[in-house]
């Protein structure tokens, strides 16, 4: 079982690697050098962050260190928790590690090794199966900063349907091997907050991908078109296309506005097959709610016709929004 998650422990830190994930992570052979080759004081502060991972083999000892960007505590290279600081630009940034004791002859330290659930005492890391998932669950895990609570940095759950989770924090990035089909999922919720150069968030409260680049991005799955027609005359505007789709659409809703006169009918067409009427005036009118026929097939022309005119109208404003249908 301990040579298990030994290469479970590789493969994941292997598919990290080979994906750019957000997980970030080094092997050294001391502590402590100041600053030399190898050790771990040699990674330069300027570029650690909370969240990154470190593992030392100094000798016979073995240690696991997380990165605290807040710490500023001493340091200190003795004892089974040796802090350590960057040698180059530190900063408050520390190394918290946890000295590993080997317990079975295989080197894997007492504490990634147990497969209760609860590890408690001076633990910070572990790697261990789930007990609510009958072992079919195994995590790499760490204590959050303030030590108040056990962090998934790394999780395989169900080895038929993989869900392999990376990141420590309670938003990961997700990889889901289920019958979804393979495919990455992102942090999903109602007006996430997305303030990061990198970061990409689903707000379910308009079904908006929002993603940060120079700035925040809003990308919608709804568009929309509008045309204008100017001097109406109900006789002379009738199956006028307007507008055609390189992907199926469905019509999601209307509206419309009239400048001078009363007001206009418009109907909205496939040319065969009306959509809805709406009778438009100056304060604007929106569709009844129900479209019909408002689906229409990759390059299927869109038209409209002009009903009744009510006064002299100067011009019709007519707008409609759409999604596009999935291949």
């Amino acid at each position: 079982m301990r040579n298990f998650l030994i290469a479970l422990l590789v493969l994941l830190m292997s598919l990290c690697a080979s994906s750019a994930l957000a997980l970030h992570y080094d092997f050294f052979n001391c502590l402590h050098g100041d600053g030399a080759v190898g050790c771990l004081d040699h990674w330069n502060g300027s570029v650690l962050e909370d969240g990154y991972v470190a593992v030392v083999s100094e000798l016979s000892n073995k240690y696991i260190c997380f990165l605290d960007e807040d710490s500023g505590a001493s340091e200190t290279f003795t004892g089974d928790n040796p802090i350590v600081a960057p040698h180059s630009n530190p900063g408050d940034k520390r190394w918290k590690c946890t000295k590993a004791a080997a317990s079975g002859g295989d080197g894997l330290p007492a504490n990634w090794s147990d497969v209760s659930d609860d590890l408690g005492g001076a633990d910070t890391a572990a790697i261990r199966p789930d007990a609510t998932t009958s072992g079919n669950d195994i995590r790499i895990q760490a204590y959050d900063v303030d030590g108040t609570a056990w962090l998934n940095c790394m999780r395989f759950e169900n080895a038929n349907d993989p869900l392999i989770i990376f990141g420590c924090s309670v938003t990961n990035l997700v990889y889901d091997g289920a019958g979804s089909g393979n495919t990455h999922r992102h942090e999903d919720g109602s007006s996430p907050t997305v303030n990061t150069a990198g970061q990409i968030k689903i707000d379910t409260s308009d079904d908006q991908l929002l993603y940060y680049g120079g700035a925040l991005r809003v990308i919608s799955y709804k568009d929309r078109e509008c045309f204008t027609v100017q001097d109406i005359d109900e006789t002379d505007h009738s199956n006028v296309p307007i507008f055609s789709h390189h992907d199926a659409i469905t019509v999601t809703n209307m509206r419309c506005w009239t400048e001078g006169g009363t007001s206009v009918v418009i109907t909205l067409s496939d040319g065969s097959n009306n959509l809805d009427s709406m009778t438009c005036d100056a304060d604007g009118a929106n569709d009844d709610g129900s479209i019909s026929n408002a689906t229409f097939t990759s390059n299927e022309q869109m038209e409209f016709d002009t009903g009744t005119e009510t006064g002299t109208v100067d011009f019709v404003n007519f707008c409609f929004s759409y999604t596009l249908t999935r291949e």
